[in-house]
């Protein structure tokens, strides 16, 4: 998942940041990401996106809940 990650770029630290809290918690969304780790809610919306787009974490809510992710299963 390292070498996932790295292919961000600049997206990459606060992508690494909130994978890694995303590991801690289990599940999360963008607003407590963007609380517990100081940055903006569209900041750690944007990483969790990318985490999604590179198959490292999924979507768990439906649509009209909020958006609550978890890691995806190791390929």
């Amino acid at each position: 998942r390292h070498n996932q990650i790295e292919t961000l770029k600049r997206a990459a630290i606060t992508a690494w940041q909130v994978h890694e809290y995303l590991r801690r918690k289990a599940v999360i969304n963008a607003t407590d990401a963007a609380r517990n780790l100081d940055m903006s809610i569209p900041t750690a919306h944007n990483a969790l996106n990318n985490l999604k787009a590179l198959g490292i974490a999924k979507e768990i809510s439906g649509k009209g809940k909020p958006w609550l992710v978890k890691l995806s299963p190791k390929r």
